[in-house]
């Protein structure tokens, strides 16, 4: 039996519900704008029980389900946060520091409002979720096809919106570390006086 009384997908309903009721005590605060800031713990922690939730959810609903379900309905955050990585590890940047390169911050750099960012990744959610949907149906052989699909459509986006952020400067320089002089104040030594 799975937690809140049923067994299956249905036993996961009260938990997952007191967690969307929860985060909708940030809505207020957050959308638009963000007034309230629920850190990288609080935000990976959210991540993994809705991820959880969806993966049980499935695999109680009756039904084989395939190990793709929860990655492919979840892909834009997925696809954002691996590239962004991946561009920072190309580009030698401390990839433990803060930063503003993922593709949703750049967008609103580049004056998108956040309702607008909110949409775009609504839509690609639904699009990824119904995607997923799908491919559970599928063959499993052909399941990886649907992975192909999606990242056929988020990966030209996703360039696009790096070039047009590296056009407009939004890529941040190294930072040096702190007992490094600056570059401006590393002389050489003058000459002694013979």
């Amino acid at each position: 039996a799975g937690a809140g009384g049923g067994g299956g997908a249905a036993g996961w309903g009260a938990p997952a519900a007191f967690l969307a009721c929860a985060l909708f005590g940030y809505l207020p605060l957050n959308f638009p704008g963000g007034r309230l800031f629920m850190g990288d713990g609080g935000s990976q922690s959210v991540g993994f029980l809705i991820a959880a939730f969806a993966a049980l959810t499935a695999s109680g609903s009756g039904g084989p389900v395939t190990p793709l379900f929860t990655p492919v309905a979840f892909l834009p955050f997925l696809f954002d946060a691996t590239f962004t990585l991946a561009h920072r590890i190309r580009r030698k940047r401390n990839i433990f520091e803060a930063h503003k390169e993922h593709l949703y911050q750049l967008l609103v750099r580049m004056g998108r409002t956040h309702e607008q960012v909110t949409t775009l990744y609504l839509t690609l959610t639904v699009i990824s979720t119904t995607v997923a949907i799908v491919a559970n149906a599928m063959d499993p052989r052909l399941q990886f096809a649907a992975v192909a699909l999606l990242i056929g459509l988020y990966l030209p986006l996703a360039l696009a919106i790096y070039r047009r952020a590296a056009d407009l400067g939004l890529f941040a320089e190294p930072r040096r570390r702190v007992s490094e002089p600056p570059v401006e104040r590393i002389r050489p030594l003058p000459a002694a006086a013979e």
